[in-house]
């Protein structure tokens, strides 16, 4: 998903850049392991011994490894043998140029190299970690690359490398280029880029930065996840980051040091940012308007697409008009009467129809009454639209022809030539039938999607490289339209956009009357399996797809097709409102937890049913009656996967289990846990692996529709002639020993149903609803904005109340982590976000109380054992004195005993004497 927040921080020109080694060990330079095994292979061949430094390797203890590396020969000579290294590869990479170009006010770099710098063309400029270097970084300081860990280029003097323990031992956790390093994160938000976020050198950092950047305006972090790190590990990793040091994270697969995922998501970002060598006319320094979507489904001349709103009437009365005129250009010299198809058919108001014929009349689009023709000025702007069209043509032909060139250079003229008319003639037959998929890759910001989406869509290249005449000319074919659908140009996005919008418009227009052929030949005796989005989207009234979905339903019966799920399918839409009737009665319909469910912030998932009651108007008093309205029960927890079923069958969808099919047998089940196998690799692969669940059902589909095509399996009670598998997925496609396509898209399947039938501005309303519905579902927000604040103003005008009287009360304790002026943090917050900072503040408020309080009592306690010992001490020596008296007193008994009894002797001795 595109950050709009991160974009918007990047076109500022205020973001401050933190750039690791991800971005440079692709250009081949050696990652820190690799520059110890280079440096400890050198001091071996001069008869060094390195065991101890490697068992330290051996055990992640780096910085010692190079300790103990400098304390065979020297510091210094770590330092030169490391600087050395690294000069070893001096030529940027396209990331380093990218970076380099992107509006950041300055770098910090943990790396040695100066790829950065020599990315930039001049502009940027290198500076140290020591002395006076660090006073470059104060005022208004901007456009250079601040080697926080020392530059391979830079002197001594003014550049330390940051190596061994002891380098670290210098730095960390107090200097002055860690205080410069706080005082920019204090200043300044930060977007981390090719960090491992576990990696020791990051840890130091995040150490020195702490929590002080605001919290209301966290800085961003793309950071990389290994393939095999569960969600739940990387969910919890990210709320860390989030809570303890403020960052954001944009996650990406990475495997080992391998960050391929981290320059796609990079360039998804790259069209949206304003960069440094675009240079603007009359000194802007905005970014320009994207409306991808809305611009690449205009349809040309006829259609206005507007504001995306399937409920606007300028929408629906566009969609009438080029029906109109469609039809007057098919029938020259008809009368006004014979419009009254239109609004016996149900397509629209009898009202409707005079209105838009009025306009139409007075653009100058169709000539006055009695008769009905096109205007030779509307002939004339067809005419210089279809020139238009044929000059995009022209510049894609020739950005095809270049991509070729770049492509090989092996190749000679003729044969690129063959590869760029395969290539051609690939792309109009794909958007005359698939456009709606092009036009969706071109409008996601998301790369991964439309990489996703160009596996499906060059399944028909095949057919057009028989043109080619050798293996690598249908290679470079294959990877130049590849290329195209995943990163197009501007003159080949403009072209395919306009040749989508043309053959749309003919669809909608009905200016044609044949649409491309999918693999069914017959609707009627066909069995559809649905998966459980379109299940969901059934049964959610209100949802973003749900008049889409129930229209092709009711399509499909009505033109005699078999409607069929599974009980797991079942199951999961069950667990979906389920799941919604929980929160809701969890969190409340007025919570800020609720927002972020709706939004799908803080891990929370589309969900339709939420999504049907919350972001639109339903007649219900609460979303428990909203449930219990849709699947029929007393109690909107009251209800099981019978439930359901019940509620699909009453839609003609039948739930089988997968032994419920006529035919089945054991051997089923064996070749349901090889397929089921295959599927959980695939998903595993594209990181869309979720539960074993989910894989045993699209194995059993996968299963059925086979065994219906084969007649080996069947219906209790009906037979089908065929079978699909409705879904947005195409992982089951393809699986081994099933080659035939098993998926079909939802709209995919809508769009050939309707080019049978009468096409209306109502499907073109539903068509619109499911691209919009699968986009978001990709992860792109469409949520309503101006929808959600009504329905929550209560909660945000509550929460920015307590916000502001927690900024006021507690501000003792809120500077720490907020700043000196906590009220600034939250400034320009997303009024949505205001209940989620609101509690968060709350938090941390109580937070530091209960520090403050716990550091009293300790003190406290402290107090009392000095206060006891003190007692004590006192006692103790009042029994010393007391002791010592009774000595005293013993004594002097002693002595008058001692006296007394002399006394006697001698009066006795005196008695004997005569």
């Amino acid at each position: 998903m595109i950050s709009r927040q991160l974009v918007d921080l990047l076109n500022s020109g205020e973001a401050v850049s933190v750039v690791g080694s991800g971005i440079s060990s692709d250009v081949g330079l050696p990652t820190w392991p690799t520059l110890f095994g280079g440096i400890a292979a050198e001091l071996d061949r001069l008869g060094h011994k390195t065991t101890k430094a490697r068992d330290s390797e051996r055990r992640g203890k780096l910085p010692e490894a190079f300790n103990l590396l400098a304390a065979l020969t020297s510091t210094d000579d770590i330092h030169t043998r490391t600087a050395s290294r690294i000069e070893q590869g001096t030529t940027p990479g396209k990331h380093h140029e990218r970076l380099a170009d992107w509006p950041f006010r300055l770098h910090v770099t943990t790396n040695y190299d100066h790829l950065l710098e020599d990315g930039s063309a001049g502009r940027l400029v290198a500076v140290g970690n020591r002395g006076s270097e660090l006073h470059k970084l104060t005022g208004g300081a901007r456009d250079i690359v601040w080697h926080l860990h020392g530059g391979s280029r830079l002197p001594n003097g003014i550049s330390q490398l940051v190596v061994s323990k002891s380098d670290y031992d210098d730095f960390y956790p107090s200097s002055n280029a860690v205080d410069k390093l706080k005082a920019l994160a204090t200043a300044h938000r930060c977007v981390f880029i090719g960090f491992g976020f576990n990696d020791e050198d990051l840890i130091y950092v995040l150490k020195a930065v702490g929590r002080v950047a605001h919290h209301g305006r966290p800085s961003f972090a793309f950071l990389g996840y290994e393939g095999s790190a569960s969600a739940s590990d990387a969910k919890t990793h990210q709320q860390h980051l989030r809570t303890d040091f403020n960052i954001e994270v944009i996650p990406y697969a990475r495997r080992g040091n391998d960050h391929d995922d981290l320059h796609r998501i990079l360039d998804a970002y790259a069209p949206f940012v304003l960069r440094h060598s675009i240079r603007l006319e009359g000194g802007a320094n905005n970014t320009p308007d994207y409306h991808p979507i809305a611009s690449s489904l205009r349809i040309q001349s006829s259609l206005d697409i507007g504001g995306l709103s399937t409920d606007n009437p300028s929408l629906k009365r566009s969609l009438l008009g080029a029906r109109v005129l469609a039809y007057i250009r098919e029938h020259p010299d008809s009368q006004d009467q014979d419009l009254r198809q239109f609004y016996q058919s149900g397509e629209a108001s009898q009202a409707e129809v005079v209105d838009c014929l009025d306009s139409l009349r007075r653009n100058g689009s169709v000539t006055p009454k009695p008769r009905l023709n096109l205007t030779p000025d509307h002939q004339s702007k067809t005419e210089e639209a279809e020139a238009q069209l044929q000059l995009t043509r022209d510049r894609f032909r020739s950005s095809v022809e270049g991509r070729v060139s770049n492509h090989t250079s092996e190749l000679q003229k003729v044969a690129r030539g063959r590869t760029g008319k395969a290539v051609e003639a690939f792309f109009d037959q794909l958007c005359r039938e698939r456009g709606l998929g092009v036009a969706q890759n071109l409008a996601t910001s998301d790369s991964d999607l439309a990489s996703r989406r160009t596996v499906s869509l060059v399944q028909q290249l095949p057919e057009h490289l028989a043109i080619c005449e050798t293996r690598d000319e249908a290679l470079v074919a294959i990877n130049v339209a590849a290329d195209i659908l995943t990163r197009p140009n501007e003159a080949e996005s403009l072209f395919l956009g306009m040749l989508c919008q043309a053959y749309f418009g003919q669809h909608l227009a009905r200016a044609s009357v044949t649409l491309a052929q999918v693999d069914l030949d017959l609707v009627a005796g066909t069995c559809y399996l649905l998966d459980a989005s379109v299940l969901i989207c059934l049964l959610a009234d209100g949802g973003a797809a749900h008049r889409f979905t129930k229209n092709l339903v009711e399509n499909l019966a009505s033109s005699g097709a078999l409607l069929a799920t599974t009980d797991l399918f079942v199951n999961e839409t069950a667990e979906h409102a389920t799941w919604a009737a929980r929160l809701v009665r969890r969190v409340g319909e007025q919570s800020h937890e609720l927002i972020n469910a709706l939004r799908c912030r803080d891990g929370y998932r589309p969900n339709q049913f939420l999504d049907g009651y919350f972001l639109t108007t339903q007649p219900d008093a609460s979303f428990a009656a909203y449930i219990r309205r849709l699947l029929k029960v007393d109690d909107s927890d009251d209800f099981t996967r019978d439930t359901v079923a019940d509620r699909l069958a009453e839609h003609g969808i039948r739930t089988l289990q997968f032994d419920e099919w006529v035919g089945f047998n054991d051997d089923y089940l064996a070749r349901r846990e090889e397929i089921q196998r295959e599927i959980s690799e695939r998903r595993s692969d594209k990181g869309t692996y979720k539960h074993n669940r989910q894989v045993q059902a699209e194995a059993e589909v996968a299963l059925i529709v086979d065994g219906l095509r084969s007649g080996a399996l069947q219906l209790p009670d009906k037979e089908a002639n065929d079978g699909f598998f409705v879904s947005s997925t195409r992982v089951v496609d393809r699986l081994p020993n099933l080659k035939r396509r098993i998926c079909l898209l939802p709209e995919g399947l809508a769009q050939w149903m309707w080019s049978s039938q009468a096409t209306s501005p109502k499907h073109a309303d539903l068509v619109f609803e499911q691209l919009l519905w699968e986009l978001s579902q990709g992860g792109i927000e469409f949520v309503d904005r101006a929808t959600l604040l009504t329905k929550f103003s209560g909660v945000v005008e509550a929460s920015e109340l307590e916000l502001r009287a927690s900024v006021t009360d507690r501000r003792e304790y809120l500077i720490d982590k907020y700043g000196p002026d906590p009220a600034q943090a939250f400034s320009d917050a997303d009024p949505l976000d205001v209940p989620r900072l609101a509690i968060e503040v709350h938090k941390e408020a109580l937070h530091q109380m209960e520090s403050k309080l716990s550091a009293a009592q300790a003190r406290e306690v402290a107090a009392k054992k000095v206060a006891k010992l003190t007692e004590k001490d006192l006692h103790e020596l009042a029994i010393l004195r007391g002791e010592k008296r009774e000595r005293r007193k013993k004594a002097d008994r002693q002595r008058r005993a001692a006296a007394s009894k002399m006394g006697k002797g001698r009066k006795r001795r005196r008695k004997k004497q005569p």
